[in-house]
């Protein structure tokens, strides 16, 4: 009987990690961000460079697993407020080794038909019209996503909140309990009712190790214009935890405000995607 029971105990344990395996496979772990600034204001040279040439090269990488997915965001908030960049490119890989420099080029090389041209060649047109303000990569720590049956109007409205956030190397992991056991299931309430599609912690890795600071981004997705900073009121709270009162909550928000700095707050919205 006891072997049996131990088993069944190595079956379950195989079954879980079968399905860790597969399922760290299916989601994205990291993301790529390339800061982009168009000084010559040539939006429409810019977006015929990306579709003919840029797009397609990216369908091909995901297709064969180089690549988990492709956003291309163009910056649209604060207004007034001078921003670096117009355009974020984001990439999204299964690991790290999506996320070299070198890997798109290394694609593009080992797949391109006979007589194409060199990828240096193909990216001088693009590198003529642009900056590359800098370039970050991040890890995926924790996120969550929305099952709420979204209208026509909610399924086109591709807006992103971009929160920045910067934690001393010693709260960094303490901020991201903090996120992960109290603000995600507090994202999720909005989630459920259809005002945020999906929610990301991202933790930067592309800095050095021995940084003071720990950088971070939090991807909000909301579902329109209007459910903007929609979330995070008591009423929110009070779904995850009914006896949380006023000052509780002021207590949770006065707690994270020690373990983090909220360094800005952006809009982008989806340009195209993949």
């Amino acid at each position: 009987m006891k072997k049996n029971n131990f088993l069944l105990v190595l079956l379950v344990l195989s079954f879980f990690l079968n399905f860790q395996m597969v399922r760290s496979q299916e989601h994205a772990s990291y993301v790529r961000l390339e800061y982009i600034k168009l000084p010559t204001n040539n939006w429409n040279g810019y977006w015929t460079e990306i579709q003919d040439k840029w797009k397609p090269l990216y369908k091909e990488m995901i297709a064969k697993g180089e690549m988990k997915a492709w956003k291309l965001f163009w910056v649209r908030f604060p207004a007034g407020t001078e921003i670096p960049y117009d355009i974020v490119n984001v990439s999204f890989h299964r690991d790290s080794v999506g996320l070299a420099n070198h890997s798109l080029s290394k694609f593009f090389q080992t797949s391109k038909k006979g007589g194409g041209v060199s990828f240096n060649e193909m990216e001088r047109p693009l590198l003529d019209m642009v900056n590359k303000v800098k370039v970050e990569t991040y890890q995926i720590v924790e996120e969550a996503h929305g099952s709420f049956e979204l209208d026509s109007l909610a399924r086109t409205n591709q807006n992103y909140q971009i929160d920045f956030m910067d934690a001393a190397q010693e709260n960094a992991e303490a901020y991201v309990n903090m996120e992960a056991e109290i603000f995600k299931p507090m994202h999720q309430v909005a989630m459920e009712d259809g005002r945020l599609k999906s929610w990301t912690l991202c933790k930067r890795l592309s800095q050095d190790s021995n940084a003071i600071i720990q950088r971070f981004i939090i991807f909000n997705q909301w579902s329109s214009w209007a459910n903007w900073q929609s979330a995070g009121g008591l009423q929110d709270f009070q779904k995850v935890n009914p006896s949380l009162d006023q000052a509780g909550m002021n207590d949770i928000f006065s707690k994270i405000g020690r373990l983090r700095q909220m360094t800005k707050s952006e809009m982008w919205s989806i340009w195209d995607e993949l």
